[in-house]
């Protein structure tokens, strides 16, 4: 008995600290549809402006400034990419975020939207992030991701 109960200690540990991987499923399954759009914007200086989309596996960016491509692209074949996303989103608990992380007199800073849509079955799940400044360090870290796969496939 005092054998078993060191090793129930590790076991409740190990499935405490795994995420959920409902939304994961859901967004792996060939017939559910799902997307990811994020956006920088209303920056006056030197940070990047653009907009993404994830659809599938297809990224949609558009380089408005201070981006290494400038225009509209399509990248085809980014399943990698859509399973990478689709499980950082699932252990960030995105659909738990709060709607606005903002900083009062953070209107001229730069901000940046996430927006994620998702239907599984017969339902419609739509969840949208804005951060002006006062973002939280797992969202801060999402941003820092999603811009090092832009950087890698030459377009941020």
């Amino acid at each position: 008995m005092k054998r078993l109960f060191p090793l129930a200690l590790v076991l409740a540990g190990i499935t405490a600290c795994s995420p959920s991987k409902t939304l994961y499923k859901n967004m792996i399954t060939e017939n559910e549809s799902w997307s990811f759009a994020w956006e920088s914007k209303a920056c006056m200086g030197t940070c990047a402006l653009y907009t993404a989309k994830l659809e599938g596996n297809t990224l949609n960016f558009k380089g408005i400034r201070n981006t290494q491509f400038v225009g509209d692209t399509l990248l085809q074949g980014e399943s990698q990419f859509n399973d990478d996303l689709a499980l950082l989103l699932e252990q960030l608990n995105f659909n738990s975020l709060d709607s606005l992380y903002q900083t009062e007199g953070a209107m001229d800073g730069p901000h940046y939207t996430y927006h994620l849509e998702c239907s599984a079955s017969n339902s419609m799940v739509s969840k949208e992030v804005v951060t002006q400044q006062n973002e939280p360090e797992k969202l801060l870290a999402l941003r820092k991701w999603l811009n090092r796969q832009l950087q890698k496939k030459g377009l941020l």
